[in-house]
């Protein structure tokens, strides 16, 4: 298995550090890298005999987690920077809710093994490990974000905040507007917001119409007015 300068490849862990600090951290912060093609992802064939001790840092790729929960199914999407733990058991806590995970992989996967002699070595520079929480502590504030915008009771509405919502994270400015350049298939958006498939169909074509969302020839989606959440109070809005 190959190896990388961690730093080297993702300086921003790196941000609590003085400038000599992340020098030095970043000539001997080294980690194995496993690789993860499209597809279904096991996270038992993933894992090392010995798990890491912090986790899986992607470096490069794109892998979308899915749970059921009392039959529902919902998503979350992981990329550069995200730290994942696949083999992590469920909350034995949570016997009669405890969710079915599955992971898949959208764009080939390439992760910084963060095993424990990364971890041993990273615990000389106090601000790397707070970088290393930053980090964790992201994706439950995604999730939460998430959790807020399916709370909106219209699923146009929810599809604009989550295109925007992950245009902060993804997106780039352009002439036209903002493009979102993510595979977001009618599905996985169905997924991301807790709606059926041909509810979400018809609500982006809602969107479409009203040129606030559209999806473009290259898969990738365009945005508009970003102002305009409340899609349906316009006229000729439809009720979704």
């Amino acid at each position: 298995m190959d190896s990388v300068l961690v730093l080297e490849e993702d300086p921003d862990l790196g941000r609590w550090l003085g400038a000599e600090e992340h020098a030095a951290a970043a000539a001997v912060l080294r980690a194995p890298v496993a690789r993860w093609g499209r597809g279904p992802l096991d996270p038992a064939t993933l894992a090392p005999a010995e798990p890491p001790t912090l986790g899986l840092l992607v470096l490069e790729g794109f892998v979308v987690r899915e749970v059921v929960v009392a039959g529902r199914r919902f998503a979350e999407l992981l990329d550069d920077g995200d730290i994942l733990r696949p083999w992590d058991p469920a909350d034995e806590d949570a016997a009669l809710t405890a969710p079915e995970a599955s992971w898949t992989v959208l764009v080939p996967l390439r992760l910084a093994v963060l095993d424990r002699a990364f971890a041993q070595t990273a615990c000389r520079w106090p601000g790397l490990v707070e970088g290393l929480m930053t980090r964790m502590l992201r994706r439950s504030r995604w999730l939460a974000a998430l959790l807020a915008i399916n709370g909106r009771p219209r699923v146009d509405n929810r599809l604009l905040a989550l295109l925007w919502h992950m245009a902060d994270r993804w997106g780039r400015v352009t002439p036209a507007g903002v493009v979102l350049p993510l595979p977001l298939t009618h599905d996985l958006l169905a997924r991301l917001v807790g709606a059926g498939r041909p509810t979400v169909s018809s609500a982006l074509t809602t969107l479409a119409e009203r040129r606030l969302a559209e999806r473009r020839p290259d898969s990738s989606w365009l945005l508009h007015r970003r102002d305009a959440w409340d899609v349906t109070s316009a006229p000729g809005g439809r009720a979704l």
